[in-house]
């Protein structure tokens, strides 16, 4: 019985664990005692019945006390990230959409691309994050302009000691490295990319056409000419903005939603200016074991999208739909033999109707008023000023939001399709190769060396069609050898050691090797020594003429536009990247190791410091500031390394 007479009534954060010590669910509250103590109450689970499936698997609770509600929020979504508790609502991919940073961590600050957050918290802890962009080359195409807009520094250590890089000739940079602009004329800069990446492209153009006047009265005509340049490229980046408002200081996020019985698809656009900048898509798993309602769900995944921004980029204004949009679940209507044949098409999706009522009101008066006044305090704790949430009823507001409606919906069809297409590639494997069953998750093995040297092993599953990363596995083989049949029995072998027959979690429905008959002989000796050979099915797949082998030697072509070869393909593609990639992870680590071993005069201490906080490239290319910086180093230790680095570097 878990104790509740110990939590305090204070502000903090609550962590549900199950008997594996495992977190399945993760709060927060203004009043732990109050908030925690509600789960236990049977009342609450005539409200809401998912209450009474999780408190029976809660065994042990943990509260962390914070000073405030801002520092609850904060703590429970870097929780959440991560455990990914089961019970959580989760955004789906949230964590690999790119952003831009400027790295306010050095004296002089870069704008460089992003994925990593944990990455770039840890390595520049100051950096100042724009985003996310869930499309890339939205990113990208910003990133490039405002490269072109502001000559800001581009490498990260000087090219060369005592003259500017051709970036200075070419006027795309100022060349802070010589000292050839001062720290008060790079803030400056900066607050002008600051302002482009928020979209305050009107008042930067203003800005910028003031200083171009400036300039041009004190006769300084080429620093003239450079603004205009800057405010053509500008005006032509307005341009490109679609104009959704007559009101030049209208500043608010529009957010839409469409649902299914399985997905919630919430689109977010950025208007800024009276103009669309840009938007923010996100998909959230509609599982039966998610205990909030709907709004409920909606609320936790616009805490998570807001929490991850930067205050300046959260407007004065959210616009929230008010009824949900229907979307139809699409299931199959082809025959299994039209599959296996490749005929996979849009028009072979059938619609059928989902259970959620058309135009079924998503808040009603009554919970809009709640939910505005829980969403304005989050936006209020975060940017420490007022934001309006409102919900359109009638007028040009509600016409704004049907864009992001319309488009929640488009989103949510493209991925109902996109699953469906995949479970009609399962099917349409499952009948080539004669399985019993559905090959819903799959095992791809595959081996990579240089010349018998690192020899490493891959596994990597996909389930549904889609990559399970956290069944990924890396295999470091005992023995270097120039001998794939021998690696791949090893990597099946020790892959599957510790599986059980009756335990059908880790044991895949079919097993993909790489490779040919005798990758696949010596794989197969492996699953008999492990008396599996009954409990899954193993096939192999040669490169050369993608010819599919069974463990009875039959050889099976399958049309080359088969949706099952293209699973496979993509399996084994997959497999061959990972094992690639950690091959290639050994031997930098193997030459960095032998590179710092041979370096004379650098403690052990210190050379493990410099294995973990450097890579070989970085190490190479690192200034003495740099070296200092991030190995907490006095500038005479720092430069006795440098030093000693590049001495070595010269006599390799």
């Amino acid at each position: 019985m878990v104790d509740l007479s110990n939590i305090p009534n204070t502000p903090g954060i609550y962590i549900f664990r199950d008997a594996k010590d495992i977190p399945i669910y993760i709060g927060k509250a203004i009043n732990l005692r109050n908030r925690v103590r509600s789960y236990w109450q049977e009342k609450n689970w005539k409200e809401r019945p998912k209450l009474a499936v999780l408190v029976p698997q809660i065994i042990n609770l943990e509260t962390i006390i914070t000073q405030n509600e801002k520092e609850a929020l904060i703590l429970e979504a870097s929780l959440i990230y991560k455990y990914q508790p089961k019970y959580n609502v989760l955004l789906k991919d949230n964590k690999s959409f790119p952003w831009i940073a400027i790295t306010y961590d050095e004296a002089f600050p870069r704008l460089i691309p992003v994925r990593d957050l944990k990455w770039i918290k840890r390595k520049y802890p100051k950096a100042k994050l724009f985003g996310p962009y869930t499309d890339a080359s939205e990113m990208y195409r910003n990133l490039q302009t405002a490269r072109e807009l502001f000559p800001l520094r581009k490498r990260n250590t000087p090219l060369f000691k005592n003259r500017p890089c051709l970036n200075y000739h070419l006027g795309k940079c100022l060349a802070p490295c010589q000292a050839l602009v001062s720290e008060a004329e790079y803030e400056i800069l900066l607050k002008q990319v600051e302002m482009f990446l928020t979209g305050r492209h009107e008042v930067l153009v203003e800005e910028l056409i003031e200083k171009m006047q400036l300039a041009s009265d004190k006769m300084e005509y080429e620093k003239a000419g450079k603004l205009r340049d800057q405010i053509k490229i500008l005006n032509r980046a307005i341009e490109d903005q679609r104009i959704i408002s007559d009101d030049p200081d209208c500043q608010r996020d529009l957010i839409g939603f469409a649902c299914s019985d399985e997905s919630l698809s919430i689109q977010i656009f950025k208007m800024r200016d009276g103009k669309l900048i840009g938007r923010e898509s996100y998909f959230v798993n509609m599982q039966t074991d998610v205990l909030q309602t709907l709004p409920e769900i909606i609320f936790s995944s616009l805490e998570q999208a807001y929490l991850i921004r930067q205050a300046m980029d959260i407007p004065k204004e959210i616009f929230i739909q008010r009824q949900v949009i229907q979307r139809q679940i699409l299931h199959y209507k082809t025959s299994q033999d039209e599959a296996v044949q490749g005929q996979v098409t849009d028009e072979a999706l059938a619609p059928v109707p989902s259970s959620v009522p058309e135009n079924d009101l998503l808040f009603s008066t009554i919970e809009q008023i709640p939910f505005a006044e829980r969403l304005e305090n989050l936006l209020r704790a975060l940017t420490d000023r007022n934001i309006a949430v409102i919900f359109p009823k009638r007028g040009e507001k509600k016409e704004q939001l049907e864009l992001a409606s319309q488009n929640a919906e488009k989103e949510l069809e493209g991925q109902e399709k996109q699953k469906t297409k995949l479970i009609l590639a399962i099917h349409s494997l499952q009948e080539a190769l004669g399985l019993d069953i559905a090959p819903n998750r799959i095992d791809c093995f595959d081996i990579s060396h240089l010349q018998g040297t690192e020899v490493v092993a891959s596994c990597v599953r996909l389930k549904d069609g889609l990559p399970d990363k956290s069944k990924y596995r890396k295999i470091k083989l005992k023995i270097d050898q120039n001998n794939d049949f021998f690696s791949m029995k090893e990597a099946v072998y020790r892959r599957y050691f510790k599986s059980h027959p009756n335990k059908d979690t880790d044991i895949p429905d079919l097993i993909v090797i790489d490779g040919g008959k005798g990758q696949l002989s010596a794989a197969c000796e492996a699953i008999q020594e492990l008396n599996l050979q009954d409990e899954v099915k193993i096939i192999s797949l040669a490169k050369k003429e993608e010819e599919v082998y069974t463990v009875d030697g039959q050889k099976i072509i399958l049309p080359k536009n088969s949706p099952g070869l293209q699973t496979l393909q993509r399996a084994r593609d997959e497999a061959h990247r990972f094992a690639l990639t950690y091959n290639r992870q050994r031997r930098t680590k193997t030459m960095k190791e032998s590179f710092l071993d041979n370096l004379a005069g650098i403690g052990e201490g210190t050379r493990e410091k410099i294995k973990k906080q450097f890579t070989l490239k970085e190490i190479k290319k690192a200034s003495p500031q740099e070296i200092a910086t991030r190995l907490h180093l006095s500038a005479n230790r720092a430069d006795r390394i440098w030093q000693l680095i590049h001495v070595a570097q010269l006599g390799s």
